[in-house]
């Protein structure tokens, strides 16, 4: 998005840069500033406030550079975050000189309250703001039309002046997000920028978890937007094809009017055809609201995957991190409703909290996968500014490293008191190895089988993986883990990694299948034993049920099967015969409902043709594998469907041979 100098006449023009970390995002913080300002009509009639908002990925700082230089402004704001701040510090020096008669403002979680290390003393024409915007943006506004300049007006910024670092006073909090109007109302956004819209229901988080910018820098109390005023802005954004909302609430949900507000999108959707998606971070004391929400939204097709913010079941790490009000069985019961309603859900975790270790992080990824939790997603530690944990780096034996992305001021914890440098690379290999197994269901029914028969643990099987991949050769997937071994500091951080190991697996299905099968083969103590051939069949099982994301996935060859019987053979799938009832029989082995599997012959219809996308080209390969990623987290969406029809004569069909039951001990 690019600007021109602009005829304003006597008005003067401030910018308000954005520097997203996703594509065509509407600028929503830009819109709130400028919306609170032009509530006053002397600086709606004296100045222009022009939003400025582009991906960061898509922007190098020579075009930012000539953009801002080209609209000539006299006031800069810059949304200062992890993911843009390396981009700001490059481009600000050059822009204080090239444009000595602008004033500069910085706001965001990067810079609050940390102005000497965002500017350097003899800059007297650059600005931080300490907190919310609104109050300050808006009196810089009117300071900068007066003379002299008086910056000691401003509540909530620090500056320097005469080389000395002064800071005002902060306004107190915005009591009800209504004293801002509306941006959308107000019609500031561009209509072909609503691809991502985001959404402010709520400000402020009742908790206060140390990892996080949500409840520690904003404070516990919750200020809220009215929900008329919501209801006319998710009706304004279905009309205006917005596909996907962003609410950015810390906890959506908490409050009881949320349920209507997720039946109105819902309404939206069916009177508009949009929002497509609708993504929140769900609240965390009340499953059965949060569940409801979940429901409302996933049963009228705008959510797509429900998040669990769990971070790790590690007491301890918890009540490190500040997370010990929060309790685990509400979202071991949200995990289970959303189960049982099909609803596709994710944990997330962050790996290493300072307190965990590699032991109790593997034994959590167990005991989840056990749980039936359906897929992960583990986050690296990102040491943010502004947090609780910020200066406890020696406390907590903190090491972190740059993520290379020189847009970004993210840095990325790799060692902690409790976790080694080695066992933080182990602890990454291993939540790969429980992604391919558990969230891709390469063995999904098998780790529940074996651990029901008491053959092996989850964590054995996910541990021995991880040990056998590093030993393995000769294909794609095990060149990319090794890849992944010698340099993970580097591309771990990107996310990109684990979608190209999933891509091996998903897409790439017969040559993942003979890797699979000489993994259980040489397996034989995990695999093998007095229940080997019931095992065996579940492994086959899992091949055939493993989901086709894809609809352009080729369905793969069933000649390894020796188990289990292909009756017909479907357009997206076959009809088997299996020795048992495979996914009955492993859930009552989960819940403790069996002791080893009913054997009785049983035919089964597994049908693929359901929740597939086609593979389309994407503009670079990392986006591809960024999606392939995305992909388990949603993989509730693209399970394959199976029902029992009557079971056929057996008697009639041509070349039977040795039935599976019989060779099934």
């Amino acid at each position: 998005m690019s600007m021109n100098a602009v005829d304003v006449g006597d008005k003067r023009l401030a910018v308000l840069v954005h520097l997203n970390g996703m594509e065509r995002v509407i600028p929503l913080a830009g819109g709130y500033l400028k919306a609170y300002a032009f509530a006053e009509p002397e600086l709606e009639a004296r100045w222009d406030i022009q939003l400025y908002s582009v991906f960061v990925e898509a922007i190098s700082a020579s075009r930012l550079i000539t953009d801002i230089y080209e609209a000539q402004p006299d006031l800069v704001g810059f949304s200062v975050y992890v993911w843009n701040a390396g981009l700001v510090r490059r481009v600000l020096p050059a822009l204080r000189l090239l444009l000595p008669q602008a004033t500069f403002i910085l706001g965001g979680t990067e810079v609050l309250n940390r102005s000497a290390d965002f500017i350097d003393p003899g800059w007297e024409n650059v600005l931080v703001c300490n907190g919310e915007g609104e109050k300050t943006f808006r009196d810089l506004l009117g300071v900068l039309l007066g003379e002299p300049l008086g910056f000691d007006q401003i509540g909530g910024v620090s500056y320097f002046q005469g080389g000395e670092l002064k800071t005002t006073k902060p306004y107190a909090r915005i009591k009800s997000l209504d004293e801002v109007p509306s941006p959308y109302l107000k019609g500031y956004f561009d209509k072909r920028d609503y691809s991502v819209a985001l959404l402010e229901t709520n400000r402020g988080c009742p908790y206060q978890c140390e990892f996080c910018f949500w409840g520690g820098a904003t404070g516990q109390k919750i200020t809220r937007t009215s929900y008329d005023r919501l209801h006319a802005e998710i009706e304004l954004l279905g009309q205006n094809k917005a596909r996907a909302v962003y609410i950015c609430d810390a906890n959506f949900g908490i409050f009881e009017e949320d349920v209507e507000l997720a039946r109105k999108f819902v309404r939206t959707k069916n009177e508009c055809g949009f929002p497509h998606h609708v993504r929140y971070s769900s609240a965390k004391n009340n499953p059965e609201r949060a569940l409801e929400v979940a429901k409302t939204l996933a049963h009228g097709g705008v959510l797509s995957v429900q998040p669990l913010s769990l971070q790790s079941l590690n007491e301890h790490a918890l009540k490190l991190a500040g997370r010990d009000a929060i309790r685990h069985e509400s979202y071991y019961r949200l995990q289970a409703r959303t189960n049982d309603l099909g609803i596709a859900s994710f944990i997330e975790l962050i790996w290493p909290l300072p307190g965990e270790t590699l032991a109790t992080f593997k034994k959590g990824l167990q005991d989840l996968s056990r749980m039936d939790a359906r897929a992960f997603s583990v986050y690296p530690l990102i040491w943010l500014n502004n947090v609780g944990y910020n200066g406890k780096e020696e406390e907590y034996g903190v090491v972190t490293i740059g993520t290379g992305d020189q847009n970004s001021s993210a840095k990325t914890v790799i060692q902690t008191r409790e976790v080694s440098f080695a066992d933080w690379v182990e602890g990454l290999l291993y939540t790969n190895a429980v992604q391919i197994l558990h969230g891709c269901r390469a063995l999904y029914h098998t780790c529940t089988m074996a651990e029901g028969l008491g053959v092996a643990t989850r964590e054995g099987i996910f541990a021995r993986f991880q040990s056998w991949m590093d030993q393995s050769s000769g294909t794609e997937l095990s060149r990319l883990w090794h890849l992944g071994r010698q340099k993970i500091d580097e591309i771990y951080s990107t996310l990109s990694w684990p979608g190209h190991l999933i891509e091996q697996v998903l897409h790439f299905r017969s040559e993942f299948d003979e890797f699979l099968l000489r993994f259980t083969a040489e397996n034989p103590d995990l695999f093998g034993g007095t229940h080997a051939q019931t095992i065996a069949a579940a492994v086959e099982f899992d091949m055939l049920a493993r989901p086709y994301v894809y609809r352009n996935t080729s369905i793969g060859s069933t000649n390894h099967l020796r188990h289990i019987r292909v009756l017909e053979a479907l357009p997206r799938g076959w009809v088997i015969e299996c020795p048992y009832d495979i996914p009955r029989e492993a859930a009552l082995l989960r819940e403790g409902k069996r002791t080893a599997p009913v054997m009785e012959r049983t035919v089964i219809t597994i049908d693929h043709d359901t929740g597939q996308l086609f593979r389309m080209a994407r503009r670079t390969q990392k986006e591809y594998w960024d999606e392939c990623r995305l992909f388990v987290l949603e993989m509730g969406n693209h399970y394959p469907t199976w029902q029992h029809p009557p079971q056929p004569d057996l008697s009639k069909i041509a070349s039977i041979g040795k039935t599976v039951s019989e060779s099934v001990q």
